[in-house]
């Protein structure tokens, strides 16, 4: 029982069926032998009736500690799902683009506003890690990159990378980039991580008129100066 209960915790429940199943057969054939701790009687059991009700009981009962265990997971996975639901509402209400990458089939699930914030509809971009990765901007492709596998290599602590992607209309728009893994497999590589978009295109348009206000006042003091 505690092995069938540790890998129903552990393993998908197929697997766990699969080895209460070996373990119910293994226990009858060394009650037979008079083996294992699954002995009745000096001797083992003579009556094959014996064995398969001792093989019902110890199937019925690793079927319970799985049905269990299925129970609790399906529980679990409902909450974590109406918990990602309101997380997403909440980003999109925000005026955020929300990401979901699948990394078991490298798909990636991009929302609604993530498309508009970019003049898409919804139905003009497909689930595919390229749909992000082609609209980035030559110039930021590069760091954008190195960005990602140095976080998913655990090399950084946060993912959060600024560059430009390109709009339905070909024009450009300035993006902030966050996210984090929220699945890993049993030995640590990622399997699922969730970010969003925001929109600093208007940030960085303020930045470069303030830096280019500040090299038109340094050349007019030089200018100033030397006459």
């Amino acid at each position: 029982l505690p092995l069938t209960l540790w890998a129903a915790l552990r393993f998908p429940p197929c697997i766990t069926a699969t080895a209460s199943v070996i373990l119910a057969i293994v226990g009858v054939v060394f009650s037979n032998d008079s083996l294992g701790p699954f002995i009745l009687g000096e001797g083992g059991m003579k009556n094959p009736l014996e064995r398969i009700q001792i093989f019902i009981a110890l199937v019925s009962m690793n079927a319970l500690v799985l049905s269990v265990s299925m129970f609790e997971r399906y529980q679990s996975g409902l909450k974590l799902s109406d918990s990602e639901y309101r997380w997403k509402y909440a980003l999109e209400g925000a005026g955020d683009g929300v990401w979901d990458w699948n990394f078991t089939d490298n798909t990636v699930i991009y929302s609604k506003r993530w498309k508009e914030m970019l003049g898409y509809a919804e139905e003009e971009v497909g689930n595919g890690y390229e749909e992000w990765e082609k609209r980035v901007h030559p110039d930021d492709k590069a760091g954008a990159l190195i960005k990602v596998q140095e976080y998913l290599d655990g090399k950084t602590q946060k993912y959060s990378v600024e560059h430009r992607l390109m709009c339905k209309d070909g024009s450009w728009k300035w993006i902030l980039t966050r996210g984090m893994i929220v699945s890993r497999s049993v030995d640590g590589k990622p399997l699922r991580m969730i970010g969003t978009h925001t929109d600093i295109t208007e940030r960085k348009q303020a930045e470069a008129l303030e830096k280019l206000n500040e090299i038109r006042a340094t050349a007019l003091l030089n200018l100033t100066l030397v006459s």
